[in-house]
């Protein structure tokens, strides 16, 4: 309707050439376009199309979330049972992860958190034991609320990749992606 008003006002505007003040800002103002109406700021779907890149943040997000947890009270009964059957103090356990939290961001980091080496000590071979199980309760209960009550952009993709993950958890030697690199 708008476009007909323009082509109207414009059509008048030539066969009338006036020069009254009061003719020039109506037709600067049917000539003008209007500005949109403003959106809602919330999104309708919160997932992303097949083969999107948003989900670049998936690691960081569950890495963060698994320290996260393991340090929340919520992980104390279990840590307690792990850490007696490995012959450790909880307290250690919430410090070491306390020195690597902030470095968790990638799978590498993650991996050197999950991966036993050789010239660990046995108190480092128990806190990547402990942490291992920890993680894995983590992803088998915990997990799904933890992506509904974050502030996670991309719920649906954070649901998909939950298995991955945990799969990857199970057996951190072979955790060195998230993502497969071909396309379906």
């Amino acid at each position: 309707m708008r476009f007909l008003k323009n082509k109207i006002a414009l059509a008048k505007s030539f066969s009338n050439r006036s020069n009254s003040p009061k003719e020039k800002q109506t037709e600067e103002r049917a000539n003008q376009p209007k500005t949109p109406l403003k959106k809602s700021s919330y999104k309708l779907s919160s997932s992303t199309p097949k083969g999107s890149t948003s989900c670049k943040n998936i690691m960081k997000n569950y890495s963060r979330a698994l320290v996260k947890f393991a340090l929340s009270k919520v992980a104390i009964p279990y840590l307690e049972q792990l850490l007696k059957d490995g012959g450790e103090n909880l307290q250690d356990f919430r410090q070491y992860l306390k020195v690597r939290r902030s470095k968790i961001n990638c799978i590498r980091n993650l991996r050197e958190l999950l991966l036993a080496e050789k010239n660990d000590s046995q108190t480092l071979l128990v806190f990547k034991e402990v942490f291992q199980q920890i993680s894995e309760i983590f992803f088998k209960y915990f997990s799904v609320d933890w992506i509904f009550s974050s502030k996670v952009g991309d719920k649906l993709v954070h649901l998909k990749y939950r298995y991955k993950m945990l799969r990857r958890i199970r057996n951190p030697e072979d955790f060195t992606y998230l993502q497969s690199f071909h396309k379906d």
